[in-house]
């Protein structure tokens, strides 16, 4: 029976790289753990080819990359193990074990940032409700629950950012048209329609304010 635990011993400067990056980039624990589970899945995957990391050429490399796309592998983790790779060759280059470096001409995996997750219609009617629901045992606790709605309310109306929100001026409110002047990037203004319940909550919330 075969065993299909990879052959350290065709590669033999994987302990060393890790002691590398340890000592001299002070690489944490996990980041060394996922390192050596990185070059170690490269490993096993050209053992089966009949090749080894430490002779991989630029052409094998890219054939693993691909093969990891094709198995649908999350863009973070494709990201990483790209980085592994990297710092490996470069580091066989640098201390003269390897005199190329194949992964030089391969170009990095393009990684998109996911979208942010909303939340649905009745989380926020939920989370709404529940800022009605806030104490307001003291004065600062009434001060406090009308700016929370107020906040609440206009970015759910609007969908505005949250960096435009806290950075928003009295001016911007067009209260008899019920809009915003919202300035984006490059100095672009835009207007914000506001509904009924924004509009109620940014009137009692300017009252509070001036009293």
């Amino acid at each position: 029976m075969t065993s299909d635990k990879p052959k350290l011993k065709d590669m033999p400067n994987l302990d060393l790289f890790l002691e590398m990056q340890s000592a001299e980039r002070g690489a944490s624990k996990n980041t060394l753990s996922a390192y050596r589970q990185d070059l170690l899945d490269f490993q096993t995957y050209l053992e089966e080819k009949g090749n080894s990391a430490e002779t991989a050429g630029e052409d094998d490399l890219s054939e693993f990359l691909n093969h990891l796309s094709e198995k649908g592998l999350a863009a973070g983790s494709m990201a990483r193990k790209f980085s592994s790779l990297v710092g490996y060759y470069r580091f066989l280059v640098t201390e003269n074990l390897r005199s190329d470096n194949p992964m030089q001409s391969i170009k990095r995996p393009k990684t998109t940032r996911p979208l942010p997750k909303l939340l649905s219609e009745a989380d926020t009617g939920k989370l709404l409700e529940a800022t009605q629901r806030l104490p307001e045992k003291t004065p600062a606790d009434s001060y406090a629950k009308c700016r929370t709605i107020c906040l609440l309310e206009i970015l759910y109306a609007t969908g505005m950012r949250v960096s435009e929100m806290i950075s928003l001026k009295r001016s911007q409110v067009r209260e008899m048209q019920r809009f915003i002047a919202i300035s984006g990037k490059g100095g672009k203004e835009r207007l914000v329609p506001l509904n009924d319940p924004a509009m109620e909550a940014l009137t009692q919330w300017m009252r509070r304010r001036d009293e």
